[in-house]
Formats: C-alpha cells, structure tokens, sequence
C-alpha cells in the first residue's frame, strides 16, 4: 500500500536515510574475535566496543602481517607497521546516533527490503507523492556484503529483484484486467552502467559511454555515434527493455556478468568500479516518440555540418559525401538553409510531443525511476604490502569519487542544493538527476569480526556526513557557534585578566610554581 501522507511528509524532511547492516561472520573470519554491539531502545543508535582483552591486537596482526610472493613464488610474510595514529583509534568505544535503521545478522535480505527499501519503492509508485525517482547505495568496505545486499547471492533475491516484482505487480493492477496491448502499458527501461576509473561502460553492449548535458542541463550517459549510409550519425541506444520481471531479472543478470571485478588482499571477488541500476518506467509510446526526436535531431545535426563544411572546408581535399550533391545547386543557393530551418522546425515539433506524452495524465506512473548503486569498497593502498601499481591507481580513483559522492550528501543533508560538488567526480554527475527531488537511503555495511575494526570506524565516520535532518544539523551548528562563542569570549577574559595582574604577583606565581623554587625574590625593573 502506498504510505500516507504523514509518512511521506516526514520523510522527505529527512534528506538521507542512512541504515545499518551488521552481516554475520563468514567462513574466512572463524575464530577472529566479534565486535560487541548495543542498539538504542528507538533502534536509531548503535554502540560498538571491541572484544574484552583483545585491544584489536587480531586486527593489528592482520594489518602488519600480509602474505607477498617474492620472484621464486614463494609466499613470505612482510610487517607492515601502522601508524600511531591508528593504534590510538582502537580500542574505543564508539557510538554512532540518527540512523533511519539498523539491521542485525539475523536479518535476511527479504526483511532488508521490507525494513528500509520497500516503503521508497512505494512512494515511487504513489500518484499523490512529488517524488520522481529514489537513488539507493549500498557503502562499506570491501567484503562487507554490499554487493550481497542490492545483487543478491544464490537463491536470495537482491534488492533490485524485490523492487522490480512491486513494480510489476503495480503495472498488473493499472490494467484492471484489460490484457490488450497499447502503446501506454508500462514497462521498465533497465541500463546498466559500469564506472571505472572515470571511464564509463554499458554492461549490455560494453560500449564506452559519453558523459553530456542534456538541454535540461542533467549529465546523462550517451552511446556511440553510429553513421548509417545516408551519413546521419545516430546515438546507439543504451539499455534494455523489459515487460516482465523474470525478463529483467535474466537481463540483469547478464549484464552483471561483464561487470569489471578483481582479485585483492581484501576480498576474493572485490567489486573494482561502480555500478549504477537504473530502472525506468517507460511505455512503448514514449520510446518510439524518443527514437523519433533522435532521428529527427540527427538530421539537423548533419545539415549543420555540411553548412560548417561549405562554409570553413573549402580548403579541405576531403571530398563531401553523396547525400551532400543534393544541395550544392548553384542555381537554387538556399536550398540548404531552408532545408535547415525545416529541420529546426521538425525537431521543435518531435520535441512538443515528447514533451506531451510524459506530462500525460493517462501514464502518471511515465518516467519514475529506481537507481541501485553499488559502490566500489572503500579501501586504502597501504594497507596491503602486495599492492600492484594497478591497485593502487583503482583504489585513488574510488576514492575521489566517494569523496566527491560524500559532498554531494553532506550538501543534501544540509538541504543546500548546490551544483557545484557534483561537477567534482562523473559518479556524482550522473546521480545528479536522480539526487536533486529524490529519495535517498545510503545502507552502511560493516562486518562484526574485530579484524575489521577500523574500516567499519571508517564507514560510519563516512555514513555520519550523511544521515540527520537540514533542522537537527542547523540546531547542531546553531549550538556548536555558540559554544565556540563562549570559548572565544572566556579566552578573551582570561587573557584581559592576565594583563591586568601585577607584574609582581606574575612573577612570585611563576618561582613558586617551578621546581627549583628559591626564598630570594627577584627585583622587577619597571
């Protein structure tokens, strides 16, 4: 059922939902030591200290001592020392308050979805709601399950799957029992983008994509210019359509197998670049009237080049074309321009009536879209004495994204909407559109094995910038000012004070106060 309007008022007061998930031991941490955890009475805090008597030493073992094969092959183990500032950060109880909600190992991925995502999908797929599209991460470390959480493993279904079969159960009851095909039954646009290393790549066709600005001033991927032998250059268009879940499940699936994955210190199959599911709600009229004004745009985009040609190129040996004869008449001299204005006129046109079918209120569901992102882990070089160069530059480039992306959040959270952090790095460029009026859950993941201590410290130091209300973080620097107000003012007085005392007096607290203390006093020249 949809949520009411309470629900979806209070909810969009929060800009990000941020939500915990604690998985459970794997086989590759039997016998490390657990973390002890202790959640709130509201289920809105979480309190973690390590294993008694153990002070992290499992976890500083692990860091300081990594397997490396030398050029013989054999395996040796090299120390690697952390740094003081590390050691320090062990060992302390931490608490981490305003989360939407925390998960437990017990919790599978069905209760997942039903806890944190199903009531976002729901106001998707609500009418009333001014909500268009809701952009899910899943965050953590490398091995910390996030992958499991939104892909799902095995036999248990991942977040997309559980969010496709509401979708498709809504569009089942749009038809009321009409099973004649028209041009606006629904059905769900699916692309698939890798991003690696600021490169961006379709799963389905592995084509590298374009980042551009589309006339709404939104950064959108674009496929590769395809030239026919009328010599217009058409976009190849991206993604996939479905018409039923078990369609999208299978369509998923196959792209999710060219996903760029590798083999680090850290995880067996670690997630090397970022994966972006979009998941859009389309008819087939919409996606004719799209490949109309494509067409139609491709025309005038070859017209205006051969105006620059006849223009700039005649210089040029290049020989023009033989689409171009048609309007190199010397007796009729405008024939290209009015064939431009034409032009201009017809993508003017294909333009109104795309713009007319998604403002229809017979589609209202038309171009709602669910965006799944699975971030790459968040890890560092040095923690691995057997880092390739390779690595190295993956793990830099991960990291200045999810740098970029925590910007993009912490701006969302203090309900500034500026534009200028999400020009930083291609991921916050492409989640632009989907970020601005939109729900948003970011799902922390965290590993209870104490090995992994500091990089679950790391994860929701990262998740902190994100979660809370514009209100709660105003009142917060509200109170923050004025403490540092008091502080300010208290110094001043102190120091006012100072300089009223006596030199005398200044000097007598001074030989009392050291060590090597004497009766005599020590005359003070004025």
């Amino acid at each position: 059922m949809p949520p009411s309007a309470s629900s979806s008022s209070a909810s969009s007061k929060k800009a990000v939902q941020v939500v915990l998930r604690i998985r459970p031991l794997i086989s590759e941490e039997e016998g490390d030591a657990a973390i002890a955890y202790k959640l709130s009475k509201d289920g809105k805090a979480v309190q973690l200290t390590p294993a008694e008597g153990s002070n992290n030493k499992n976890g500083e073992q692990q860091q300081q001592q990594q397997q490396q094969q030398d050029s013989t092959g054999k395996s040796t183990v090299v120390n690697v020392p952390p740094p003081l500032r590390r050691r320090l950060q062990n060992s302390t109880v931490k608490t981490y308050s305003g989360l939407t909600h925390i998960l437990t190992p017990t919790n599978d991925n069905q209760h997942v979805y039903e806890t944190a995502f199903q009531p976002v999908v729901q106001t998707i797929l609500s009418k009333t709601a001014n909500v268009k599209s809701a952009c899910i991460f899943t965050y953590g470390h490398t091995g910390s399950g996030k992958t499991h959480t939104l892909l799902g493993y095995g036999n248990e279904f991942g977040m997309y799957k559980y969010a496709a079969q509401d979708l498709f159960e809504q569009f089942n009851k749009e038809k009321s029992g009409n099973d004649d095909k028209n041009d606006n039954d629904y059905c769900i646009l699916v692309t698939a983008t890798e991003l690696y290393q600021d490169k961006v790549m379709d799963l389905f066709t592995g084509d590298e994509g374009a980042v551009r600005q589309n006339d709404k001033g939104m950064a959108v991927v674009r496929g590769p210019m395809v030239e026919d032998d009328q010599g217009r250059l058409e976009q190849r268009s991206l993604g996939k359509v479905c018409h039923t879940a078990e369609e999208l499940l299978n369509c998923v699936e196959t792209a999710i197998e060219n996903r760029r994955v590798g083999t680090s210190t850290h995880h067996g199959q670690s997630s090397r670049s970022h994966l972006i599911l979009e998941l859009e709600v389309v008819t087939p009229a919409l996606l004719q009237q799209r490949q109309t004004a494509a067409h139609q745009e491709a025309q005038l985009t070859r017209l205006k080049w051969l105006q620059t040609e006849k223009m700039y190129g005649k210089h040029t040996d290049r020989p023009f074309p033989e689409w171009c004869h048609q309007y190199n008449d010397p007796k009729q001299p405008s024939i290209l321009r009015n064939a431009i204005k034409e032009a201009e006129k017809t993508v003017k046109t294909a333009q109104n009536a795309l713009t007319k079918i998604e403002k229809s209120d017979a589609t209202p569901l038309l171009q709602q879209s669910l965006v799944f992102c699975d971030l790459a882990g968040n890890e560092y070089g040095q923690d691995s004495a057997s880092s390739t160069s390779q690595a190295l530059g993956e793990a830099a480039g991960i990291n200045r994204s999810l740098l970029a992306l925590k910007n993009v959040l912490n701006s969302l959270r203090l309900d500034q909407q500026n534009a200028k952090h999400y020009r930083d790095s291609k991921l916050t460029m492409l989640l632009h559109r989907h970020m601005c009026h939109s729900q948003t859950v970011m799902m922390a993941h965290m590993s209870p094995s104490e090995a992994s201590w500091r990089k679950t410290i790391n994860t929701l130091n990262y998740t902190k910038m994100s979660g809370g209300s514009a209100t709660a973080v105003a009142k917060a620097s509200g109170s923050a000012r004025k403490t540092a107000m008091k502080k300010r003012t208290a110094a001043k007085t102190t120091m006012e004070k100072a300089r009223e005392q006596p030199t005398e007096n200044v000097e007598n607290e001074a030989n009392n106060n050291s060590p090597n203390t004497t009766t005599d006093a020590i005359p003070v020249q004025a």
